[in-house]
């Protein structure tokens, strides 16, 4: 009869604890997806500021040699250099990088107390992941309204030139 009841409880435990692993599966999915735009941003800026700087350093290089269609090259390399500026201006690539790698951050933090508990602890109480899970959607909501404003600048801006 006991051990009927010890693998009930036992039983019992797994169950509670696959919606905790269900969790980390979850986070490690948003950590992922998040961690993509990061890198996609970092990518973006990197590419948009170094063709600026190329073109900038250019153009005195381009002056000093004087040849036949320099004043060309310069004015071109001048355009280059300003849409670069005005792309990287409007798309905030550094400002979107900066902030996933923030929230990435604290998934992971998030990602290793999950996994610290799930290690060290023998049952899983239903309180301490609540806590969890509420910093989990905490963050993700904070990520989407920062997301929220930054569409509504951007928009704002959008409404100004028309």
């Amino acid at each position: 009869m006991k051990n009927e009841e010890n693998s009930k409880l036992i039983q019992s435990s797994k169950e509670k604890c696959i919606n905790e692993i269900l969790f980390l599966e979850q986070i490690n999915t948003e950590i992922s997806k998040i961690s993509s735009f990061r890198d996609n941003n970092k990518k973006y800026f990197r590419r948009v500021y170094i063709i600026q700087l190329i073109s900038l350093l250019l153009i005195p290089v381009m002056i000093k040699l004087d040849f036949t269609y320099s004043g060309s090259m310069v004015i071109s390399l001048s355009s280059i250099a300003a849409v670069m500026q005005g792309i990287s201006g409007y798309s905030d690539f550094k400002e979107h990088w900066i902030r996933y790698k923030k929230v990435t951050e604290q998934l992971e933090l998030l990602k290793q107390e999950l996994e610290h508990y799930l290690e060290n602890e023998n049952t899983c109480n239903t309180n301490d992941i609540s806590n969890l899970y509420f910093q989990y959607q905490n963050i993700i909501l904070q990520n989407s309204q920062q997301w929220s404003k930054s569409i509504g600048k951007s928009n704002i801006n959008q409404n100004e030139k028309s």
